[in-house]
Protein backbone atom coordinates (compact mmCIF):
# COMPACT_ATOMS: atom_id res chain seq x y z
CA UNK A 1 0.00 0.00 0.00
CA UNK A 2 1.17 3.28 -1.54
CA UNK A 3 1.74 5.93 1.24
CA UNK A 4 -0.95 8.21 -0.85
CA UNK A 5 -3.06 5.09 -1.96
CA UNK A 6 -6.47 6.71 -2.17
CA UNK A 7 -5.61 9.94 -1.75
CA UNK A 8 -7.68 12.83 -3.65
CA UNK A 9 -7.25 16.03 -3.40
CA UNK A 10 -4.07 18.44 -3.08
CA UNK A 11 -0.83 17.31 -2.61
CA UNK A 12 2.23 20.24 -1.95
CA UNK A 13 5.59 18.92 -3.08
CA UNK A 14 8.67 19.21 -4.54
CA UNK A 15 9.47 18.33 -7.73
CA UNK A 16 9.85 14.87 -7.75
CA UNK A 17 8.47 13.20 -10.51
CA UNK A 18 6.93 9.91 -9.36
CA UNK A 19 4.07 12.15 -7.37
CA UNK A 20 2.98 12.94 -11.15
CA UNK A 21 2.43 9.11 -11.67
CA UNK A 22 -0.22 9.02 -9.09
CA UNK A 23 -3.89 8.93 -9.98
CA UNK A 24 -6.29 11.77 -8.66
CA UNK A 25 -3.63 14.56 -6.97
CA UNK A 26 -4.17 18.06 -7.35
CA UNK A 27 -0.13 19.61 -7.34
CA UNK A 28 0.87 22.41 -5.33
CA UNK A 29 4.54 22.75 -5.43
CA UNK A 30 6.55 23.64 -2.14
CA UNK A 31 7.63 27.40 -2.12
CA UNK A 32 10.57 26.51 -0.33
CA UNK A 33 11.70 24.14 -3.30
CA UNK A 34 10.14 26.79 -5.67
CA UNK A 35 12.53 29.58 -4.01
CA UNK A 36 15.45 27.75 -3.72
CA UNK A 37 14.72 26.95 -7.53
CA UNK A 38 14.14 30.80 -8.32
CA UNK A 39 17.34 31.77 -6.64
CA UNK A 40 19.71 29.29 -9.39
CA UNK A 41 17.76 30.16 -12.00
CA UNK A 42 18.37 34.15 -11.15
CA UNK A 43 21.92 34.38 -10.20
CA UNK A 44 23.54 31.01 -12.15
CA UNK A 45 21.39 31.96 -15.55
CA UNK A 46 20.84 35.40 -14.87
CA UNK A 47 16.87 35.66 -15.61
CA UNK A 48 15.54 38.70 -13.98
CA UNK A 49 12.29 37.68 -14.09
CA UNK A 50 12.92 34.62 -11.29
CA UNK A 51 13.89 37.77 -9.03
CA UNK A 52 10.64 39.42 -9.92
CA UNK A 53 8.84 35.96 -8.78
CA UNK A 54 10.67 35.67 -6.24
CA UNK A 55 9.92 38.98 -4.58
CA UNK A 56 6.13 38.05 -5.69
CA UNK A 57 5.87 35.10 -3.67
CA UNK A 58 7.76 36.74 -0.69
CA UNK A 59 4.98 39.23 -0.44
CA UNK A 60 2.48 36.86 -0.76
CA UNK A 61 3.42 34.84 2.39
CA UNK A 62 3.63 38.26 4.00
CA UNK A 63 0.11 38.76 3.18
CA UNK A 64 -1.46 35.65 4.44
CA UNK A 65 0.55 35.84 7.26
CA UNK A 66 -0.85 39.14 8.48
CA UNK A 67 -4.11 37.71 7.56
CA UNK A 68 -3.79 34.46 9.42
CA UNK A 69 -2.61 36.78 12.56
CA UNK A 70 -6.12 38.49 12.69
CA UNK A 71 -5.32 41.49 10.20
CA UNK A 72 -6.35 42.54 7.11
CA UNK A 73 -8.16 39.81 4.96
CA UNK A 74 -6.39 39.46 1.19
CA UNK A 75 -9.09 41.29 -0.68
CA UNK A 76 -10.17 40.13 -4.51
CA UNK A 77 -8.19 42.48 -5.93
CA UNK A 78 -4.66 42.21 -4.43
CA UNK A 79 -5.52 38.39 -4.92
CA UNK A 80 -5.78 39.19 -8.99
CA UNK A 81 -3.29 41.58 -8.81
CA UNK A 82 -1.08 38.77 -7.50
CA UNK A 83 -2.49 36.38 -10.05
CA UNK A 84 -1.63 39.05 -13.02
CA UNK A 85 1.80 39.32 -12.07
CA UNK A 86 2.16 35.77 -11.51
CA UNK A 87 0.89 34.92 -15.11
CA UNK A 88 2.98 38.40 -16.39
CA UNK A 89 6.21 36.36 -14.77
CA UNK A 90 5.15 32.80 -16.24
CA UNK A 91 5.04 34.73 -19.94
CA UNK A 92 8.61 36.39 -19.33
CA UNK A 93 9.75 33.12 -18.35
CA UNK A 94 8.71 31.59 -21.53
CA UNK A 95 9.94 34.01 -23.64
CA UNK A 96 13.70 34.31 -22.00
CA UNK A 97 13.92 30.77 -21.83
CA UNK A 98 16.00 28.62 -24.79
CA UNK A 99 14.30 25.21 -26.09
CA UNK A 100 15.22 22.63 -23.47
CA UNK A 101 16.24 20.70 -26.17
CA UNK A 102 18.45 23.31 -28.25
CA UNK A 103 19.85 24.22 -25.14
CA UNK A 104 21.44 20.40 -24.55
CA UNK A 105 24.95 20.31 -25.03
CA UNK A 106 25.33 24.39 -24.60
CA UNK A 107 26.96 25.38 -21.85
CA UNK A 108 23.96 26.94 -20.01
CA UNK A 109 21.86 24.08 -21.34
CA UNK A 110 24.54 21.39 -19.53
CA UNK A 111 24.59 24.00 -16.64
CA UNK A 112 20.77 23.59 -15.93
CA UNK A 113 20.80 19.87 -16.40
CA UNK A 114 23.24 19.26 -13.81
CA UNK A 115 21.18 20.68 -10.94
CA UNK A 116 18.05 19.34 -11.55
CA UNK A 117 16.25 21.32 -9.50
CA UNK A 118 16.71 24.42 -11.25
CA UNK A 119 15.90 22.78 -14.17
CA UNK A 120 12.40 21.86 -13.06
CA UNK A 121 11.94 25.53 -12.98
CA UNK A 122 13.78 27.26 -15.70
CA UNK A 123 13.65 24.13 -18.45
CA UNK A 124 9.70 23.56 -17.80
CA UNK A 125 8.82 27.15 -18.30
CA UNK A 126 9.70 26.71 -22.13
CA UNK A 127 6.89 23.81 -22.01
CA UNK A 128 3.81 25.38 -20.44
Amino acid sequence: MGILEGFEGWVVHDFLSAYYRIDGLKHVLCNAHLLRDLICVHEDHGQSWAADMMALLLEAKKLKDRELSGGRTIGPRHLSACTNATWKFSRQATQSTPNPSAASGSEVGSSVASRSTCSCVWMSAATK
